[in-house]
């Protein structure tokens, strides 16, 4: 679980504005200077039905999203949605991919 400065609450959700989509999940970026940035993750039902499988997803989404948190500029708001595919190697590959390309 991310801290409790960088989760993005429920009241942003429907702030973010740029929309990129990639092989697992899509992400839902905006961006407001000066502040922390912040983070969430959705793994919806369609994806895992077990509310185990689904915790596992966040648990691994977070465990890479943390090592980069380090690169992050001050003030995006990312919302990540998950959408297939759910073994970690390719997780990892993707979210890693995605970070390198679009530096925030």
């Amino acid at each position: 679980m991310f801290p409790k400065k960088n989760r993005l609450k429920s009241v942003h959700f429907k702030q973010t504005t740029e929309f990129l989509s990639f092989s697992s999940g899509c992400i839902k970026i905006k961006f407001k200077p000066e502040q922390e940035y912040r983070f969430a993750i959705v793994v919806p039902k369609k994806t895992a039905k077990l509310a185990v499988n689904r915790n596992k997803i966040k648990r691994r989404v977070s465990h890479v999203v943390k090592k980069e948190m380090k690169n992050l500029k001050k003030g995006y708001y990312i919302f990540y949605i998950h959408c297939q595919d759910w073994s970690f190697e390719n997780l990892k590959n993707n979210l890693d991919k995605f970070f390198k390309e679009n530096t925030f």
